[in-house]
């Protein structure tokens, strides 16, 4: 694992193991938003993801954009389910199912990653590192599923 990776995932773990804690034992605005924090920061990282993924994908580019609709899509759709509940356009899902959603968004991308290192457009090593990496995440977004009520 690369040292960018594992902190990548520490606002992840540290996220989905304060949604686990008693009440009170974070500061009331902490325990309010790390459900919103998790689902922004995810959003954040698909939206990097997405970007190497087309990044990748324009090494053999051909003067088609349709290769990238899936990608923008995605981040689309990660960033509605990452709106909190407050916004003007924010999804009417319950928390659950937008964590649960947003793990399904991680395993989509993940699987376009994959897809890329079977025809070689991207190293071995970093679809080793994605299939970790994104384990851990789904891991974190469905136990905060979990708690939140799946």
């Amino acid at each position: 694992m690369t040292l960018l990776g594992a902190a990548g995932l520490i606002p992840f773990i540290g996220a989905a193991a304060g949604l686990w804690l008693p009440s009170g034992v974070l500061p009331t605005i902490i325990e309010n938003g790390l459900g919103d924090f998790l689902l922004i920061y995810a959003a954040v990282i698909i939206a990097y993801l997405t970007g190497l993924n087309a990044g990748a994908k324009l090494q053999n580019a051909s003067h088609s954009t349709g290769q990238f609709a899936s990608g923008q899509a995605l981040l689309l759709v990660a960033f509605f389910l990452a709106l909190p509940m407050s916004a003007a356009f924010s999804t009417p899902l319950p928390d659950w199912a937008r964590f649960f959603l947003m793990s399904v968004v991680f395993a989509i991308v993940l699987v376009m990653d994959l897809s890329l290192a079977r025809r070689s457009q991207i190293p071995q090593w970093f679809r080793r590192l994605r299939i970790f990496l994104t384990s851990c995440v789904g891991a974190c977004l469905l136990l905060a599923a979990v708690k939140t009520g799946i």
